[in-house]
């Protein structure tokens, strides 16, 4: 089973505690960009990048890969897939409102940061 997620805790994880992001959030805080704004550019960055690796599977699987394979295995052992769906997407709901709120945290932070970098010419 092949395929991508995103959610703002691996964000807010990379963001705070590497540098992988710097120079696209120093050059988006020169662009006047912020916040969500400047959240949502980085992601669709890394989804277009991640989608494009992932389209020789899906051409080569007709986009299916081995998904419905591997839920009709869990409701052979037991497992009730739409109860767990409904659990993930409750528990999700949850949990997503204080990820962004870190998230955007970070950004703040990490465009503070890079931005008064950007001012003084990499000194800081």
């Amino acid at each position: 089973m092949t395929g991508l997620t995103s959610n703002p805790t691996i964000y807010d994880h990379a963001i705070k505690n590497t540098g992988f992001y710097n120079d696209a959030i120093q050059q988006k805080v020169r662009e006047g960009k912020s916040g969500e704004a400047l959240f949502f550019e980085l992601a669709l960055e890394d989804l277009t990048r991640a989608a494009d690796l992932f389209r020789p599977i899906s051409d080569a699987t007709g986009g299916t890969d081995d998904a419905e394979e591997i839920l009709a295995g869990f409701a052979k052992v037991g497992v009730d897939n739409a109860a767990l769906a409904a659990q993930l997407r409750r528990e999700g709901a949850q949990s997503f409102g204080k990820s962004w709120n870190d998230l955007i945290d970070a950004i703040a932070s990490k465009s503070h940061v890079l931005g008064k970098t950007t001012q003084t010419g990499g000194k800081r």
